[in-house]
């Protein structure tokens, strides 16, 4: 690469992307003809920029211009000043200085934007005017900048200038900055340019495949024309450095479609000097010749890159045989080179220039200048070794970097394997807690639904089937409890006064129909009424009267007994049986039970009152003593007789006498019941003195269990009892005899 070419990329990479606003100067020209006047821009253009720099001044002189103005009207003028940058040099550092002179003495203040702007426009004149160490701190100015996208640019630009001067500390540092900096960048604009800086960079120190794998990274269809130019010379580069014929010339003809086509002839000079150079070294002229031929006038009437044209043409010419056009280009190129001299200007593109001529003058017997020329080269020499020697160091830190940096991939791909695993350890673990708690949640709610389901059922089945199974255990003529129910119902109550030590008093009533009535049963009255009537009918209304007169008779006495019973008792029942417990009562209980250790007793004041058997009513009353039961029997006898004009059979027993089984109760009562049948008593005692001694013969001695009593329930299965006037008073078998008994000695 020579080191106008470097200087061509360099203000070719830098700077503003602004081409795609510059403006068109040149046709776009068969690749079988030859542009003419390819890199002038209209003076126009030129002109137009003088005279909005004159109108300032005058402006400015007569006091009317204002900063705002300014800096708008500069904001505008900046593609202008960079198509002027890219295809007339000289205009643009005669532009810049005269701009840099205006804004200087009238202490104009620029904008934020266009402050970075003109820093740019700046370091680029000064990197034109060869002043590298200017450049360098123009764009220093720009790397604290507050917009990290205007910083990378700095560095950039920086990374330009080290391969510029081939200060190679200033490469390394910057392009260890960019290289870091590249994962984070989102815009591709600015990424392109950064691999496109790099690759530049690579190119330079020799790191050819490094080059080629980044530029491989660079989106060349989204760029501008002149940016695509650039990026084709630069792989151009590459594969010359690579040694691959086949693509050079590919290479170079895409450069040259490129550049013809966007019209960036200084480009396509540059990649005719690189592919001049590789083909001439292998002292092939042939190839190139017609390369060189085909864009003479593109060669000779480029000022800015005039030593690189010169060495290329007098190689080539003195390669090719022709003498008169070698010698020509020779004297041009020492020429060049004497006035480099003058302007101290040295670099290893010099140095090959020397080590040219020298050979040049050698092969044509010219030895005293040959001699002069090899002086100048071994003097350009050690110069351009420590160059090598610097370049071969940076090649070194760059594959040193590398490996440092794979490295370091390596190691962050193994953390990241084993933290991948990690995850997937600790996703599995929570995947199964998940579903173990998916499955105790449904689990839960298969539960809740059940359990509400079931409630809901048990209401509908409490709120429906309950009271009908209540209506089964109530008699249906009296609503008073039946037998069974009487049963299951009088255990648990005794079970429950027992507890509490209250007092039970137990009364048995037999109605009158069946006690005094002169016929023993209906059959006897069906047959005296067949007799006397004759008439079936007749007989079937009778016998129905006589059971709606008995219905009647017992509701009545039911109804009569309740009510005295909740008089006697001072409760309000309504019922012939004690309320259920409500969900309160029995929280309440749970809680006295379970939580305190407590003993929870219900409250024993209520009754229980059964029809069990046709006409036999048997009442308990909880809670009252000997004395208030034979009160209280007393006055149901005479309110019996009162209202319903007969004297029924009442027998009277308690559980001071009887105790709290159900079985001695019942037997007690019996007993009872029948020594008042016997003796013609109503089972009322006098209210006497001798109402304690009458006591005894009413509510007899608790009867001692004997080995014949059976354990089985009094009315589980029915049969006729001896002093029973009614088909349905019944008793256990295997009982009657004993409970007679005793109820007789009693």
């Amino acid at each position: 690469m020579t080191w106008v070419s470097c200087l061509l990329l360099q203000w070719m990479v830098m700077g503003v992307a602004t081409s795609a606003q510059a403006i068109t100067i040149v046709d776009e020209q068969p690749a079988n003809k030859e542009m003419k006047n390819p890199i002038a821009l209209p003076d126009q253009v030129v002109d137009e920029l003088n005279q909005w720099i004159t109108s300032w001044w005058q402006k400015i002189d007569r006091g009317v211009g204002a900063f705002e103005e300014f800096n708008k009207e500069f904001a505008e003028k900046i593609p202008t000043i960079e198509s002027i940058r890219t295809r007339r040099i000289a205009d643009f550092i005669t532009h810049i200085g005269e701009l840099d002179e205006f804004i200087n003495r009238n202490d104009i203040l620029l904008d934020t934007n266009n402050q970075t702007e003109w820093i740019y426009f700046k370091a680029h004149r000064a990197t034109f005017l060869n002043d590298i160490e200017r450049a360098k701190q123009l764009h220093q100015l720009l790397v604290n900048h507050h917009d990290p996208k205007t910083r990378l640019r700095a560095h950039s630009n920086l990374l330009n200038l080290g391969v510029l001067s081939e200060n190679y500390d200033l490469m390394l540092e910057h392009h260890q900055i960019i290289v870091e900096s590249l994962p984070d960048i989102a815009d591709f604009p600015l990424k392109d340019l950064l691999l496109l800086t790099l690759g530049y960079f690579y190119n330079h120190i020799g790191e050819f495949n490094q080059a080629q794998q980044t530029f491989a990274q660079v989106n060349a269809a989204g760029l501008p024309p002149r940016r695509q130019c650039v990026i084709a010379l630069h792989m151009l580069e590459t594969t010359i450095g690579l040694q691959r014929t086949t693509e050079v010339f590919e290479n170079l003809q895409r450069t040259e479609h490129l550049c013809l086509k966007s019209h960036e002839p200084a480009i396509l000079n540059a990649a005719l000097i690189e592919t001049a150079h590789y083909f001439l070294n292998q002292h092939a002229p042939e190839k190139i010749s017609d390369f060189i031929k085909k864009y003479q006038r593109i060669i000779e009437t480029n000022t800015f890159q005039r030593m690189n044209n010169q060495h290329m043409l007098l190689h080539y010419y003195w390669q090719a045989g022709e003498d008169e056009l070698a010698s020509r280009y020779a004297q041009q190129l020492t020429a060049e080179l004497e006035s480099l001299e003058q302007m101290q200007h040295f670099n290893r593109w010099v140095t090959a220039s020397y080590k040219l001529l020298a050979d040049y003058h050698y092969a044509t017997n010219a030895l005293d200048l040959a001699q002069a020329f090899l002086d100048h080269y071994q003097r350009h020499l050690q110069r351009s070794l420590q160059d090598e020697q610097s370049k071969a160091q940076s090649r070194e830190f760059v594959r040193l970097a590398k490996q440092n940096a794979e490295q370091q991939r390596v190691k962050l791909k193994q953390r990241l394997l084993a933290n991948n695993v990690k995850q997937q350890r600790n996703f599995t673990q929570l995947q199964h807690e998940l579903q173990h708690q998916l499955v105790l949640q449904y689990s839960l709610l298969s539960l809740a639904v059940i359990t509400l389901m079931l409630y809901v059922y048990l209401r509908r089945y409490q709120h429906i089937l309950s009271p009908l199974k209540r209506q089964l255990s109530l008699d249906v003529t009296s609503s008073a409890l039946n037998r069974t129910a009487f049963e299951k119902e009088a255990v648990t109550a005794l079970n429950s006064w027992r507890q509490q030590s209250a007092g039970v008093g137990a009364l048995i009533i037999r109605l009158p129909d069946t006690c005094n009535n002169k016929h023993d049963d209906l059959s006897s009255i069906d047959r005296k009424l067949v007799c006397e009537t004759g008439n079936p009918e007749e007989v079937s209304e009778v016998q129905y009267q006589i059971e709606v007169n008995q219905r009647q008779q017992i509701r009545l006495t039911v109804n009569l007994t309740r009510q005295l019973a909740q008089q006697a008792l001072q409760i309000r029942q309504p019922a012939c049986y004690p309320p259920r417990n409500s969900w309160l009562q029995r929280t309440a209980a749970w809680y006295q039970t379970r939580l305190r250790g407590q003993k929870w007793l219900r409250d024993g004041r209520f009754f229980l009152l059964a029809r069990t058997s046709h006409q036999q009513l048997i009442l308990l009353l909880g809670d009252m003593d000997k004395k208030h039961t034979l009160t209280f029997a007393t006055k149901l006898q005479q309110t019996i007789s009162k209202q319903l004009g007969h004297q029924g059979a009442i027998g009277v027993t308690h559980s001071d006498n009887s105790g709290y089984r159900f079985r001695y109760l019942m037997m007690d009562l019996t007993g009872a019941l029948r020594l008042a049948q016997q003796q013609g008593k109503h089972n009322i005692a006098r209210q006497d003195d001798n109402s304690a001694q009458a006591m005894p013969a009413y509510c007899p001695q608790t009867v001692i269990e004997s080995p014949n009593y059976r354990t089985t329930p009094v009315f589980d299965e029915l049969h006729d009892m001896p002093f029973s006037h009614g088909a349905n008073d019944r008793l256990t078998p295997g009982h009657q005899p004993l409970e007679a008994e005793d109820a007789t000695r009693g």
